[in-house]
């Protein structure tokens, strides 16, 4: 019995079993990738290195992230409605036929980046220094081969979403952490910052190969002649190029800031990859687990005109994600100083770097929350496959992340640059409510909104109760802080009593809102 009502409160206040049985496995092995990032910052420390590494990735991943994005957001919900009027070997002929296309676009992309890997990265990092700059064209003309796979690691990991086999899929992030982990320890004595690149690659094949493998197995892909039924061609570029330009801008929003960073001293792209570290893992437990399994039931909703429903469904989801991530960000937030040293204070990694890279990591952690959300509303538009709104979304998001940074860059340094994106993804996430509820389909988008700001109130009134109570200061003058011990204890601490107030604050509401509704008043 008791066992019974604690799946069903869980269930109730966090998420269903299979999400969950998703975010375990991502939380199980997703240390690997952060242990990853320590190593990283031991032996590389914050500097030309890294600074190139993390340019030249980016530069890598950009065609294959984009074009991944658009195949499981167009061609999965396509596939999804194909299903009931194509014959099983047309539809895998069709599945063949855009994957070829797909596949083409990312060779030719391949090309250009061995051949003009020097002018991609003048204008990816315009004010590198040399020996930075050097070491970025070098690596992006070693890793554009392997990054090549990164879209076919993509369409496969879509192909097993779409037949809901999503534990490999989930599971590949972890694996692309494990083999970088074994090649920086087995490599970085020989090869230093070169044993990233070789992970890098050996991963994407890896990759490829399980997915691949897996998708042929389950007969979800086959050897089927290329099929496309009349008017799915335009159909999918009508839908297609809309998401196409979202995507690209939503990624550059990710990269703006390197771009801005490429113009002060070296070290600070390093911080503001470091910094990311815990944010994507956030991004990903939600992303591979939570996205992953709403955005094949929001195209079956919407396919059947259940908008009710589906608004229910959402609803619910991002209530379920403000009462967890919010209360988590702010206590990140607040605890960054001490998150920061225990990972990464030790060999390369100087005091300075890690006083920088806190103060970014803070600010990114502000954004967690609408961040997070963002992935299920964007997956909205998607399944409504309402995409010319996502272009304008996609340039307000651009033009303001960029004229942020320009404004804040100057007083703030790099911390002024975590800072624009944190405003930027919030002023996107608010203005992305007001236009899906100016659709008026009966998603009730008012009221995702209304739950969303709501547990960002509760999270404010419980930092007040924080600085009211004076237990920063008491943090701050605890005799173990700056051990590592003692970093670990006082972050700790600080979360666990932003996570009580939040509690109590959010139980009380409940109670109060309850009491209200029982004797008639309005909620």
């Amino acid at each position: 019995m008791a066992a019974r009502e604690s799946r069903g409160f869980i269930r109730k206040y966090l998420f269903d079993t299979e999400i969950l049985r998703l975010m375990a496995l991502i939380v199980l092995v997703k240390p690997l990738g952060l242990i990853t990032q320590v190593l990283i910052a031991k032996y590389f420390g914050a500097g030309p290195e890294y600074d190139a590494y993390a340019l030249a990735l980016f530069v890598i991943v950009f065609v294959g992230m984009v074009l991944g994005q658009v195949f499981t957001s167009v061609v999965v919900p396509f596939v999804i409605k194909l299903r009931g009027t194509l014959e099983p070997d047309r539809l895998l002929g069709f599945q063949n036929a855009v994957i070829a296309v797909f596949g083409a676009v990312a060779l030719a992309s391949t090309a250009v980046l061995v051949l003009f890997a020097d002018g991609i990265v003048d204008l990816a990092g315009p004010g590198l220094p040399e020996t930075t700059r050097g070491y970025a064209i070098r690596m992006v003309r070693w890793m554009a081969v392997p990054g090549a796979l990164l879209l076919l690691v993509a369409m496969g990991k879509a192909v097993l979403n779409l037949n809901r086999k999503y534990r490999l899929a989930t599971s590949m992030p972890s694996l692309h952490a494990a083999v970088i982990l074994a090649a920086i320890l087995l490599l970085h004595g020989r090869l230093g910052i070169w044993s990233i690149v070789v992970g890098f690659a050996a991963s994407q094949l890896l990759q490829t190969v399980l997915v691949w493998g897996r998708a042929l197995h389950g007969r979800h892909v086959a050897l089927r002649r290329f099929s496309l039924p009349e008017g799915t061609a335009g159909r999918l570029w009508s839908l297609g190029w809309a998401l196409l330009l979202t995507q690209s801008f939503l990624l550059l929003f990710e990269f703006i800031d390197k771009i801005f960073a490429s113009f002060l001293e070296a070290g600070n792209i390093s911080s503001l990859a470091y910094a990311a570290t815990v944010k994507s893992f956030v991004i990903q437990l939600f992303q591979f687990s939570l996205v992953t399994v709403m955005f094949t039931r929001l195209s079956e909703l919407i396919a059947a005109d259940d908008f009710d429903g589906c608004g229910r469904y959402i609803r619910d989801n991002i209530a379920r994600v403000s009462r967890l991530v919010v209360p988590a960000t702010l206590a990140l937030a607040l605890a960054g100083g001490e998150v920061v040293r225990v990972l990464f204070l030790r060999g390369q990694f100087t005091a300075a770097d890690a006083e920088r890279t806190a103060g970014v990591m803070s600010m990114y952690a502000l954004g967690l929350p609408a961040l997070v959300v963002n992935l299920i509303v964007s997956r909205v538009f998607h399944s409504l496959q309402r995409m010319k709104e996502k272009i304008w979304l996609g340039v307000q998001f651009l033009v303001m992340n960029v004229a942020l940074n320009a404004l804040l860059i100057g007083p703030l340094q790099v911390k002024g640059l975590a800072l624009a994106s944190t405003i930027t993804i919030y002023c996107h996430l608010l203005l992305s409510f007001w236009v899906l509820r100016r659709y008026r389909l009966g998603l009730g988008a008012r009221r995702w909104a209304t739950v969303f700001l709501g547990h960002h109130a509760l999270a404010g009134v419980a930092w007040l109760v924080y600085v009211a109570s004076g237990f920063s200061g008491l943090m701050a003058d605890w005799s173990i802080r700056g051990t590592t011990s003692g970093d670990l204890a006082i972050g700790l601490c600080k979360g666990l009593f932003i996570f009580i107030v939040y509690g109590i604050t959010y139980f009380g509401w409940r109670r109060f809102s309850s009491g209200r509704h029982a004797t008639g008043h309005p909620h």
